[in-house]
């Protein structure tokens, strides 16, 4: 499972930033059949900001386990100070609950990699409706927040789809 996860990690730019018409809906979760070099895959996906490259999550499913792609607004500044091996415990946070995550960069894609179970209290924030806020604990990467407008019933539609 371990290396199925490492493969996709690296497969999956294609979905994890918002191309131009993305962009446009950007605030609105969306859950969609996305096309990757391992064929089509359900992806639960949000973005913020406007631009060229505004800032997106997009997550994928393994079974029992989730797996998130982040872009923050400042994307070109990843990785920080060029450390293509940077690692560093991320909070999310829903306004009342919190949840801490390792993330680590995937030099391939240009984003923030994260991985939990279903069951976590991530999932159920990410369902929760109102925000969720993604802050770096190294503060190397600026924290940001994202809507989860329509993210309960993406995210459910993701699950839906696990196998």
């Amino acid at each position: 499972m371990r290396l199925a996860l490492v493969v996709t990690y690296s497969i999956m730019s294609a979905v994890s930033l918002p191309n131009a018409a993305q962009a446009a809906a950007c605030g609105n979760w969306t859950a969609a059949m996305e096309e990757d070099e391992g064929g089509p895959r359900m992806t639960a996906s949000v973005c913020v900001g406007s631009g060229e490259q505004p800032a997106s999550l997009a997550v994928i499913c393994f079974g029992k386990t989730l797996y998130m792609e982040y872009s923050p607004l400042h994307a070109d500044a990843l990785p920080p100070d060029g450390n293509m091996e940077f690692k560093a415990k991320f909070t999310f946070s829903d306004g009342t609950r919190r949840f801490e995550a390792d993330g680590q960069f995937q030099a391939m894609n240009g984003v923030m990699g994260f991985e939990w179970k279903r069951t976590d209290l991530l999932t159920d924030m990410l369902k929760s409706g109102g925000t969720l806020s993604i802050e770096d604990g190294s503060k190397h990467i600026q924290a940001t927040t994202f809507p989860l407008i329509g993210a309960k019933a993406a995210i459910e539609r993701l699950e839906n789809s696990c196998k």
